[in-house]
């Protein structure tokens, strides 16, 4: 009850060779539409996690933000009200190397290598501000 979920909806040989931002949880975005239509039972079990309630804030994220704005006007006409879309996506997130940077590719072409990038530095106080300020962090 509450509370907040990131969901990454890119595919799954994108979080194995490019990383994952910690905490994220995953559902492809080619499943999304019939998720929506899991029980909350079936949808834990096939997805690991809870179904998002109304009381869940859900973040979703891709490498862009194309995939995510689609999943989330899915999840809006679903009548999910706490949806919203990290726009950066994984391309942008620049807080770990652990979650790498990488262009666009098709499912079954060689993937591309991934781009060198300078992790930026956490500035916590202001990043708690801002949360706190937008109602996501109480």
């Amino acid at each position: 009850a509450g509370g907040v979920q990131l969901i990454d909806v890119r595919r799954h040989d994108e979080r194995t060779l490019y990383g994952s931002i910690p905490g994220a949880l995953h559902l492809p975005v080619d499943e999304w539409p019939l998720a929506q239509e899991k029980d909350p039972e079936e949808w834990e079990l096939k997805y690991r996690f809870p179904k998002p309630s109304d009381d869940n804030i859900v973040i979703l994220h891709s490498r862009t933000s194309r995939r995510a704005a689609w999943a989330a006007q899915l999840a809006a006409d679903a009548g999910m009200k706490q949806c919203l879309v990290y726009r950066q996506g994984t391309y942008g997130w620049r807080l770990s190397q652990t979650v790498q940077a990488y262009s666009s590719y098709e499912l079954g072409r060689a993937p591309p290598e991934p781009e060198s990038f300078e992790a930026d530095h956490i500035d916590l106080e202001s990043a708690e501000a801002e949360l706190r300020s937008l109602g996501i962090l109480v």
